[in-house]
């Protein structure tokens, strides 16, 4: 099995309201932690983290302290069982208080890095929470499925009480029949819908989501028939298939789909093709002869206003989704687009999450004026801040996946420590109010799908602009 976009590009605005919340980001009395707290609104919710009393507040001064510590200083007490995890002979259950988070991630092997910011990610999480209630241990995938799987039993065996991770969807499928077997839940960093099932679900940010957040907001905006534009990948075809199954609810077309090479450098031959532009051309230049024999100023008037084109008439579509997966194959598309004549705001042009990722889009004139979903990034921003002045260096993407499943599985740990035997059973998972992430508000569907409530982002000439907030609340789940 394959995920749909790179780990690279895997993937905030506060829930505003007084209902209380469980999400990533509450603002602690006197102290700035990222904690993970109930989002409930009424029914049952999970636990919720309050602000320090004031017969806290020594203890709120230390945490401060210790936020803008160096990782140096972290592990130098080894509060996550780095040096213990490497001494224990395999096999050993590591008897240490309330639950215990296996970390399955690439420790080792080609995503190491994405690894490293994974578990760094988890390690700011369980600092922030200041879980007292449980223990990350980290296993290294190797980045491979038997890896993952041997990184599974390793893993359960040592007592963990709920596995987060691996990375990618063929390792998932290579632990969850370990996992299952323990009755052991698993929450992956995948972003592929078809390893998802009711014990093992995929928090990374699904494409199919992304698009029909993008189709629903066009339409409503007015757009009425669409073209794709996509990679000839898994990832292209999954958002192609959801395009075609999402437009057709809605009073909308789908024009024109096509398939690309993104490693190539000249798309103008598939543009020109999917545009009409030779007929649009040919257009113009029979009404401009058919107008250099006339006289009349009014004549002379239409010609010169049409010798200011290079086509006459509209593609016939008014919206086209771009899914493009590097930022030099979406320079490219956008700029020939407009060359081609494919103009916003006539054809409005449409991203996806992987937008969010690439460096100075509003120096591009061609996307001025383009949509894309994206999470909402006030949490996100703080989350990146923090992590440079732990780490000395800018988080990867994925990073803030492992900094949101430990944050939530060392949360969900206090109801353990409250009394409830299974801190990490379906129903806690489950919430149907959510969990508010550095990456937005989410849930974990019973299906195994995570639930995304994004942002519609317009790229403008001074930079991005939020056209509509995330959703701050979810609606009831149907199952």
């Amino acid at each position: 099995m394959q995920d749909f976009s790179s780990p690279r590009h895997t993937p905030m605005e506060r829930q505003a309201g007084a209902a209380s919340r469980f999400g990533i980001a509450q603002a602690l009395a006197a102290v700035a932690l990222i904690v993970l707290t109930a989002c409930a609104t009424g029914g049952e919710s999970g636990p919720e983290i309050s602000p320090p009393s004031d017969a806290a507040a020594a203890e709120s001064d230390a945490a401060t302290a210790a936020a803008t510590s160096s990782p140096a200083d972290l592990l130098e007490e080894d509060p996550f069982l780095l040096e213990t995890l490497g001494q224990q002979p395999s096999g050993v259950r590591l008897e240490r208080p309330g639950a215990q988070i296996g970390l399955l991630a690439p420790l080792s092997g080609p995503n190491a890095e994405i690894g490293r910011a994974l578990l760094e990610g988890a390690q700011m999480a369980l600092f922030d929470v200041g879980a007292t209630d449980a223990t990350l241990m980290p296993f290294d995938t190797r980045g491979a499925p038997d890896g993952a799987a041997q990184a599974a039993s390793e893993a359960i065996g040592r007592g963990a009480d709920i596995l987060i991770g691996p990375l990618l969807a063929g390792s998932v499928e290579a632990v969850k029949p370990i996992a299952a077997q323990s009755g052991v839940p698993v929450v992956s960093f995948s972003n592929n819908p078809t390893v998802a099932d009711d014990g093992a679900f995929v928090l990374g940010f699904s494409p199919a989501q992304q698009v029909r957040a993008i189709v629903d907001f066009a339409v409503r905006e007015g757009a009425t028939r669409f073209a794709v534009i996509a990679p000839n990948t898994p990832y292209g075809e999954l958002v192609v298939r959801t395009v075609q199954e999402t437009v057709p609810l809605y009073a909308a077309t789908i024009s024109k789909i096509r398939f690309i090479d993104s490693t190539a450098t000249d798309f103008s031959e598939t543009i020109i093709e999917m545009s009409d532009y030779e007929a649009r051309r040919e257009a113009l230049l029979e009404e401009i002869r058919a107008l250099e024999g006339e006289t009349d100023e009014a004549s002379r008037a239409a010609l010169r206003r049409l010798e200011l084109f290079d086509t006459l008439g509209e593609p016939d579509f008014d919206a086209i989704l771009v899914p493009a997966d590097s930022e030099n194959a979406l320079r490219t598309l956008s700029a020939q687009l407009a060359y081609y004549d494919v103009d916003q705001p006539t054809v409005r042009v449409l991203g996806l999450q992987i937008w969010d990722e690439f460096s100075g889009l509003s120096n591009e004139p061609s996307l001025i004026g383009a949509w894309y979903p994206a999470p909402d990034s006030a949490l996100l921003t703080q989350f990146r801040d923090r992590y440079r002045r732990f780490y000395g260096r800018p988080p990867l993407r994925m990073a803030s996946l492992g900094y949101d499943a430990t944050a939530l599985a060392a949360v969900l740990a206090r109801g353990g420590a409250a009394g409830n035997a299974s801190p990490y059973s379906r129903i806690a998972l489950t919430n149907p109010q959510g969990f508010l992430g550095v990456d937005g508000l989410f849930r974990l569907n019973p299906d195994g799908a995570a639930q995304r409530a994004y942002a519609i982002r317009e790229i403008t000439r001074s930079g991005l602009r939020t056209v509509q907030p995330a959703a701050t609340s979810f609606e009831p789940a149907i199952n």
